[in-house]
């Protein structure tokens, strides 16, 4: 009965280990794409900007979306309500966005 117990234990232990362990990182390379959009909110803690945009290239369509900020010089910056253009990269699953810079407004 001991055995059938510590068993069990060691095999759920493997088990949470393999479900847990980190993904390695994407060998893929960073791909590029422009963003126009309007910042909706910020996220100070997670340095995050939910931006409403149009579609981006081939990668995502017209949506609202929260998107890490690379910069965090970019980020303090920011304005709600503000239209925007920026880089997104993109790379595996992960992304974040740069080279972000105010739209003019309208004439």
């Amino acid at each position: 009965m001991k055995s059938i117990f510590l068993f069990t234990c060691l095999a759920w232990l493997v088990a949470t280990a393999a479900c847990s362990s980190s993904k390695p990182p994407s060998t893929e390379p960073e791909k590029h794409y422009q963003m126009i959009g309007q910042v909706k909110e910020l996220n100070q803690k997670d340095q995050t900007a939910t931006i409403q945009h149009e579609a981006i290239g081939d990668w995502m369509g017209a949506m609202t979306m929260e998107y890490p900020v690379r910069s965090k010089q970019e980020f303090d910056q920011l304005r709600i309500g503000e239209k925007i253009t920026a880089t997104v990269n993109v790379k595996g699953l992960d992304y974040n966005i740069s080279g972000i810079r105010p739209q003019p407004a309208p004439k």
